[in-house]
């Protein structure tokens, strides 16, 4: 065996950690005994321009295992061409080790960039002396014996290649450095090409992973710093801000930014705001310390899905940034690039230097399309090289130069891998799926027919003609559909085949919206070209396109522009038409558009005919007018007796709409104008309607009433954001705590002050003692202090969190008070004397939310990790966790007041309610469009008020899960919302300098309606 030789790879911002790690290396034995050496640049590269030679000889000619320390920055900064040349080594024959060596402060397999990920790490060595030996008994023992598999998925099929994919993104070397080089002369570039030729996956899995490793300093002969290379990826969408801040988002994770951070880099998204855009880009980084790419993918989106207002905003902000020194990357189809002139400085700008900012992404070569079969396989520890070898010939054989042949080809590669067992090997395998050519067609028949039942394959065109757009200045493109707009089957169906046993056909965003996987399945899939080829059905998919902008349109507008929304005449027959044939197509909100429409039309029929009844009494005399009267009477009257029930149809489609717009004003905060259109839906008196009655629109006018009559007036001031909120047991009093320092006593009833405490820095988490006679709060100093009711002195001051405090609980039968720490324990405490009783446990990440269980013999926990945890008070002893169904930061958990259940509030927008002690999940609330921090039950535990991100607190009802009334009028995030003891009242407050206490009680039926005029009135 040779001499073992170690290349220790790390960025420059880990150089110390890293000496340190071979200093101890080098000294421990048995390196000693086995005459271990250590390559590390800072000590072994020679000064000069010869410095990527010497690296590419180390790692090629003298390592016998490869390491890359992954420091607190994780992903964003690696030196690449270090670790591409590592990681080439640890696959195929002679495979050396790679070890991903973890920092302490480093984030879990998080922190991995994608290639490493596939290979078992260490983490913190320095301080873990198991992690250590183990490192060493890897290093000293060299290369194994056996081939390395990297990958048991070595091809992507359908979907565009991520960054995930790195480490199986090959063919395309050459293509990738002419970009670099590009990059380091325009900020602003775009990459032009074809449909299916590989633009995304050449930047996602090619470009960005050499970006973060400083290939930019690298072609220009430098090593790379230690600067943050900082990535950022977004689709513009509908909505290009939203795109941004989801691809900001995204970014942000990756620096492992907590929840609040981020949502705060969202809530500073502003295309007026170029400048604070810019830092919410760069994820609040140093500039001076920071290298940023925007990626823009599908930058055609910004032409075909953007409303026409909202691109100029956005390309104005592309310029901005390119001369702030991001770098701006576009990628933008073929046959929608000259569209782009119509913005004119951004197309001036692509064109400098004869448009040598525009890069055009060519056909593979046949070397590279050898890399792309070939290398994966490889990596999947495939050892038959003259297959291998036949099965790259084969794909250049029949590879032709068409636009989506690399999309072919990556699905051709995947069903392969897929059948090359049942067919006997990868060459058998090309041929049962039909080449290249035929392998998509294959492979979407195959689950077509196999894997979807009869009902489902009906439902498939119905789905598809929404998910396609029939450009008219370009080619087919995309459409993405939200799940909530289909019916269930459908719904049902899209979920299905975005699964891997259904080939992935569709992808997903979030779960909440599919797209086809790639363009290549609408324009090659030949099944579906039948079903959507005649001329009939083409016009009819585009007569479905128009609806479904119509539609939008239509439910985003202004209640007093609403009308004007409607389809005209000519549009109103088109939609007719496309109803009559084909109503499986439609959703129940185009119906009821379509509907809407129609009706206004009848009316409009109905006024024509009486202004001909005067003008024909008015010209003809009162003899020829009576003769005519009577006449359009009777012809009236036949025309009321055959439409009844089109009226009565229109009727309740308009109030159906009136009341869903109604919901909408009253959750943007309005309502008034809720409380007119829900008004509108509904008879002047339910004993004699004089139109037909929708239960949905009173449940509206409900809503609206409750968001109209909360007694704003009674409103507990602070002078910053109220962090805290909760009711003594009787209901008698209200504790509310601040960031300005203070906690305070009210009278629940009046609203009127009683006490003020305040210390020198926020408070946060405010809780009673059962008896009422004492209230505990947390401050960021990193104590509670345990106050008497009466005056507010100080009973116990509870002193040992070493970071500020986030929650405060009484136990309900006990003298205890447990708290909760951004230090990450959970902590009991005497709650006479002040004294600490133990520490509970403690979670990686901060402690967000405490509750007891009502006997006082379970705590529960949740934190920024997913996880909830329980402790047995009496035992101390840890039980068993919720499971993890949880995606992101748990901000509360409660128990209902006869235990047997619990609520949870995640950042991701829902509040589950649980059993308990079965922890089996009952129901999920869905509704709010921003991250939960409270939810609680009611007295009896049929209701649960929660607060949001999204400036919205919400009462719903649990075992319907639907919203039974939004209380609005916060203009930042709600914090805390509460009920009152008999569930009369809520108190809602948050990022703003007060409280409001809202009246819950409304009247039903025609007493309603009676209250919301009145409300209008005395508006």
């Amino acid at each position: 065996m040779s001499q073992p030789c170690l290349f220790l790879s790390h960025s420059g911002a880990d150089t110390e950690a890293a000496r340190e790690l071979k200093r101890r290396i080098l000294d421990s034995e048995a390196a000693k005994a086995a005459g271990l050496t250590v390559w590390f640049d800072k000590d072994d590269l020679s000064p000069g321009d010869l410095w990527q030679r010497e690296l590419a000889d180390a790692i090629s000619k003298q390592a016998t295992a490869f390491a890359v320390y992954v420091g607190s920055r994780g992903v964003v900064n690696w030196v690449e061409r270090e670790v591409s040349l590592g990681i080439s080594r640890a696959t195929g024959e002679n495979a050396i080790p790679f070890i991903p060596i973890l920092a302490a402060n480093a984030a879990g397999s998080r922190s991995l960039p994608p290639f490493a990920a596939q290979h078992q790490g260490v983490r913190d060595p320095l301080n873990n002396q198991q992690e250590f030996t183990k490192l060493l008994t890897v290093i000293v023992a060299g290369p194994e014996k056996r081939r390395f598999v990297a990958t048991d998925q070595p091809f992507i099929g359908l979907r565009s290649m991520t960054e995930d994919w790195a480490d199986r993104f090959f063919g395309r070397e050459e293509e990738i450095e002419q970009v670099i080089a590009l990059m380091q002369r325009y900020n602003l570039m775009a990459i032009v090409a074809d449909s299916g030729a590989g633009k995304s996956s050449l930047v996602q899995a090619g470009l960005v992973p050499r970006f973060r490793g400083g290939a930019l300093e690298e072609l220009g002969g430098r090593e790379p710093d230690d600067r943050i290379r900082h990535v950022v990826i977004m689709r513009p969408g509908a909505d290009p801000l939203i795109g941004l801040k989801d691809g900001i988002d995204a970014a942000a994770r990756v620096l492992n930014l907590d929840p609040e951070h981020r949502r705060r880099l969202r809530e500073r998204v502003d295309l007026s705001q170029p400048y604070e855009t810019a830092h919410a880009i760069r994820c609040d980084l140093d500039p001076k310390k920071t290298q940023s790419l925007l990626y823009v993918d599908q930058f055609e989106e910004l032409l075909t899905l953007t409303p026409e207002d909202d691109r100029q905003p956005f390309a104005d902000l592309l310029l901005a940034l390119a001369d702030w020194n991001f770098y701006v990357l576009l990628t933008v189809r073929s046959d929608y690039f000259n569209l782009l002139s119509g913005h004119d400085r951004l197309w001036q700008r692509l064109g400098e230097d004869g448009s040598g900012a525009v890069y055009r992404l060519r056909r593979i070569g046949n070397e590279g399309l050898v890399q792309v079969v070939s290398r994966p396989l490889e990596m999947a520890g495939h050892t038959n090289v003259d297959e291998i070898n036949a099965l790259a010939r084969a794909f250049q054989r029949d590879m032709m130069d068409q636009p989506g042949d690399l999309a072919l080809v990556q699905m051709a590669l995947d069903a392969i891998w897929r059948h090359r067992q049942e067919a006997g090997g990868l060459l058998e395998a090309y041929e049962k799926v039909n080449g290249i050519a035929g392998a998509l067609a294959y492979e979407a028949d195959n689950v077509r027919e196999t894997k979807l039942s009869a009902q489902e394959q009906d439902l498939l065109v119905p789905l598809f003609v929404r998910l396609i757009r029939l450009g008219d200045t370009g080619g087919v493109t995309r459409r993405a559909a939200r799940l909530a707009d289909l019916d269930e089957a459908r719904a049902s169906l899209a979920r299905k085949l975005t699964s891997s046993d259904c080939a992935r056909l569709l992808a997903t965003t979030e779960g909440e919206s599919v797209e086809p996987a790639h363009e290549a399945l609408i324009t090659q899939w030949v099944w579906l070209q039948n079903q959507l080829g005649s001329r009939e059905t083409s016009l009819a998919v585009r007569r479905l396109g128009s609806l479904i902008d119509s539609v939008t349109n239509w439910v985003a507008a202004p209640t007093g522009e609403k009308p004007k929304t409607l389809a005209n005449r000519a549009d109103y027959d088109r939609y007719a038409s496309l109803r009559s044939e084909h109503r499986a197509w439609l959703t129940d909100i185009e119906d009821h558009y379509i509907k809407e429409s129609g009706e206004t039309f009848l009316l409009a029929e109905t006024e024509r005919l009486r202004r001909d009844r005067i003008r024909a009494w008015t010209t003809y005399g009162s003899l020829a007018a009576a003769l005519v009267l009577a006449l359009l009477s009777a012809a009236t009257g036949y025309f009321y007796l055959s439409s009844v029930q089109q009226r009565n149809d229109a009727q309740r489609s308009e109030s159906l709409a009136l009341a869903g717009q109604s919901l909408k004003e009253t959750e943007a905060g309005d309502p008034m104008a809720a409380l007119r259109l829900a008004l509108q839906a509904l008879p002047d008196d339910l004993s004699n309607p004089n139109r037909q009655f929708a239960p949905e629109a009173l449940g509206a006018l409900r809503q609206a009433v409750i968001a109209a009559s909360g007694e704003s007036d009674v409103v507990l001031k602070h002078k910053n954001d109220v962090t805290s909120i909760a009711f003594s047991p009787d209901g008698k009093l209200l504790g509310t705590t601040s960031k300005d320092g203070t906690i305070k006593l009210w009278n629940a009833s009046t609203g009127a002050q009683i006490w003020e405490k305040g210390s020198t820095t926020a408070a946060r988490g405010v809780a009673f003692s059962s008896d009422g006679q004492q209230i505990a709060n947390g401050s960021y100093d990193r104590t509670v202090q345990v106050r008497d009711t009466a005056d507010g002195h100080i009973i116990s001051r509870l002193i040992g969190h070493t970071r500020p405090i986030t929650a405060v609980k009484f136990a309900p039968t006990l003298p205890i008070v447990a708290t909760g720490s951004y230090d990450g324990t959970v902590r009991l405490w005497d709650s006479a004397t002040g004294e600490p009783i133990c520490t509970l446990g403690s979670f990686r990440q901060g402690v967000l939310s405490l509750d007891f269980s009502p006997d006082s013999s379970v705590l529960a926990a949740s934190s920024y990790q997913t996880v909830v945890r329980f402790w047995d008070i009496q035992t101390k002893s840890e039980l068993a966790p919720l499971p993890q169904t949880q995606v992101d930061a748990v901000y509360a958990i409660t128990f209902s007041l006869d235990g047997m259940r619990l609520v949870t509030a995640s950042s991701d927008g829902t509040a589950s309610v649980w059993e308990y002690p079965s922890r089996s999940l009952l129901h999920t609330l869905r509704g709010h469009k921003g991250g939960l921090y409270s939810a609680e039950f009611n007295k009896d535990g049929t209701q649960i008020i929660t607060s949001s991100a999204d400036r919205t607190a919400r009462i719903w009802d649990i075992e319907t899960e639907s919203e039974l009334a939004i209380l609005t009028g916060h203009h930042r995030d709600v914090f805390s919302a509460v009920f009152s003891p008999d569930g009369n009242r809520a108190v809602v407050g948050g990022r703003s300098d007060d409280a409001r206490i809202w009246a819950l009680s409304a009247p039903e039926g025609q007493e309603l309606i009676n209250r919301a005029k009145e409300l209008l009135e005395q508006s």
